[in-house]
């Protein structure tokens, strides 16, 4: 008669304990999540430099609905379509971002190519962020930004008034240390975000953990009430254990920064 090895015995009994008590699991769980909101609030400090274009543009000159008139812009003549855009950067991370940390300046464009008017800091969290708008590549439809340090949470809004239509895209590169490429987040037209309404991430995921957690004990008090076994009380935590999983993921790495202010 084979004796399973004393390691088998072990796991089988561990297993055990969790599949015929579920408050014992259920105290895994959330010790377990403790630990996970603990690293992700204080242990994960990296910057995260981000950009929002507005989606609603404002039509300054109009070529088809302005037949008789004229316009000149540094005394020159001024043909075709003119329109204001917005876009807003900030750190969505928590971790500061200074001079040193950039690799390649906060480039904004426009896509296609085509000559920008006239830039304007419009909105900045705060004095000390001092942001610098070098202009010198405008008539190429380019501008750089510096700034002496941008804390978490800190923003600027930039207006930009270019050649063109509403279709000409405003994109933006750089890359900062600890950030390959920096983040976009697209905004529906229409849809507001201010400081009021804005929620801070590790709340989020912190209410989604505790939600979800208390989902295998509740499958597994429902197997053990209705008498269905211990093995598909088993795989009942499994399955549990795959959706928090699940989740978790979906918390933690899907969910879009939110600026720190509107437009």
């Amino acid at each position: 008669m084979n004796t399973p090895p004393p390691q088998t015995n072990r796991l089988q009994a561990l297993y055990r304990m969790f599949a015929d008590h579920p408050k014992v699991g259920l105290l895994g769980w959330i010790l377990s999540a403790l630990l996970t909101i603990y690293l992700s609030v204080s242990a994960n400090h990296k910057p995260d430099l981000t950009y929002l274009v507005n989606p609603a543009k404002a039509a300054v000159v109009r070529s088809t609905q302005s037949s008789a008139l004229a316009f000149t812009f540094d005394g020159k003549p001024l043909k075709g379509d003119v329109t204001a855009a917005q876009i807003m950067f900030w750190n969505a991370g928590d971790k500061e971002i200074r001079p040193a940390d950039v690799r390649k300046p906060l480039h904004i464009f426009t896509q296609p190519a085509t000559r920008i008017l006239e830039v304007q800091l419009r909105k900045t969290t705060s004095d000390v962020v001092h942001v610098d708008l070098d202009k010198s590549r405008l008539d190429n439809g380019e501008l750089t930004v510096k700034w002496d340090i941008l804390e978490p949470d800190d923003a600027a809004v930039i207006q930009l008034i270019y050649v063109g239509d509403e279709e000409i895209r405003i994109e933006a590169d750089g890359k900062i240390v600890g950030q390959a490429r920096i983040s976009r987040v697209e905004r529906r037209r229409g849809v507001d975000i201010t400081n009021e309404q804005r929620v801070p991430l590790w709340l989020v995921r912190s209410i989604l953990i505790l939600f979800l957690i208390p989902s295998v004990s509740l499958l597994n008090a429902a197997n053990r009430q209705f008498g269905l076994g211990q093995r598909v009380n088993g795989w009942g935590s499994l399955a549990g254990a795959l959706i928090l999983l699940v989740f978790l993921i979906y918390a933690f790495f899907n969910l879009p920064p939110t600026p720190p202010f509107d437009f």
